[in-house]
């Protein structure tokens, strides 16, 4: 009996263990970046989207790719087809970073998959839309890890 309670014990410990990587990705994603050149240096490249999350929002994770570009362009594609392509900026307001249009709009017109809290690390972009209630966070992976 004792050998089962140390086994399991140990099964336990060993399941419950996170990789260092998990663990700074996890406490970067916490704030992420601090201030709107960091997070546009980080947002290049291609993400997609690994789940969205809500109190009252319930939507199957369909195949949606980001794509920002050092030009400020950014394209928006949803099961293989673009939505929405146009220019991108980052705003600060209140310790937290926006997405924004061309205008300096935080709504994208034709797509709310930008439109929100940003958050931003080497390896995974959190859009949060504001209300737990009602409204998505939407999370992406860079599209090079899921490829691994």
């Amino acid at each position: 009996m004792k050998k089962i309670l140390l086994f399991l014990l140990g099964a336990t410990l060993i399941m419950s263990c996170k990789k260092k990587e998990d663990i700074i990705a996890e406490d970067c994603m916490k704030t992420g970046a601090a201030d709107p050149q960091m997070a546009q240096n980080l947002i290049l490249g291609t993400w997609q989207l690994k789940s969205s999350q809500g109190w009252m929002y319930s939507e199957d994770v369909p195949l949606v790719v980001l794509t920002f570009e050092e030009n400020k362009q950014v394209t928006v594609s949803k099961d293989n087809q673009v939505v929405y392509k146009g220019l991108y900026g980052i705003r600060e307001s209140n310790q937290s970073l926006f997405l924004t249009d061309s205008s300096g709009k935080d709504q994208y017109g034709g797509t709310a998959y930008l439109t929100g809290q940003l958050k931003v690390c080497e390896q995974s972009l959190s859009i949060d839309q504001g209300s737990p209630a009602d409204w998505p966070i939407y999370n992406y992976l860079r599209k090079d890890l899921l490829l691994n």
